[in-house]
């Protein structure tokens, strides 16, 4: 008896080997790198949308001072818009990905991913230039985990580098409002 149909007729079973093999092409199909690369335009897209349209309530501008949606709403601005260039040019052919997608890619996209998430969690804590330090030296690691050192001098430079420009910048500058952390920066 066939177990997809509940029948022991051929056609049955022809019907059910033609599902599996319509379900394993359209799974290779989606599986390709550049189906992949359209639906992550529109979902950055549809990202930075949502980032403009909210930094929008936090204020755009105080008196002759940007306000504390400036920032996001441009962020929000140019992610949308990259993405929107991303998918035209996919669309189009001027972009065509040859490589597929490989697991280890995968895996080291979602480990700074999660680095991103807890940089997030923890910034209030640690403080914004701890923790974009930190940040920095965590992805490094991610990236290459082996370091030598002319590597390793670029990753600490930056780890040092970065939050104070982004310190002296937002922080006064722009007098926004940086989150201090434990030790008070």
């Amino acid at each position: 008896m066939c177990q997809a149909t509940g029948c022991c007729c051929p056609e049955g079973l022809a019907l059910t080997s033609i599902l599996y093999k319509t379900i394993a092409v359209a799974l290779m199909l989606i599986m390709k790198i550049n189906f992949i690369d359209k639906i992550f335009a529109i979902l950055l897209f549809l990202l930075g949308s949502y980032i403009a349209i909210t930094a929008i309530s936090y204020g755009y501008a105080q008196g002759t001072s940007p306000a504390s949606g400036f920032f996001p709403f441009w962020m929000g601005v140019l992610i949308a818009g990259l993405s929107i260039v991303n998918f035209v040019r996919s669309l189009i052919g001027k972009e065509h990905l040859e490589e597929e997608l490989e697991i280890p890619g995968l895996i080291k996209s979602l480990k700074i991913g999660a680095a991103l998430l807890v940089f997030v969690f923890t910034s209030d804590y640690l403080g914004m230039a701890i923790g974009c330090g930190l940040l920095v030296l965590v992805i490094g690691w991610i990236i290459r985990p082996e370091w030598d050192r002319v590597f390793a001098s670029k990753i600490i430079a930056t780890a040092i580098l970065f939050p104070i420009a982004a310190y002296v910048m937002f922080g006064v500058y722009l007098n926004v409002p940086v989150p201090k952390g434990i030790l008070g920066f």
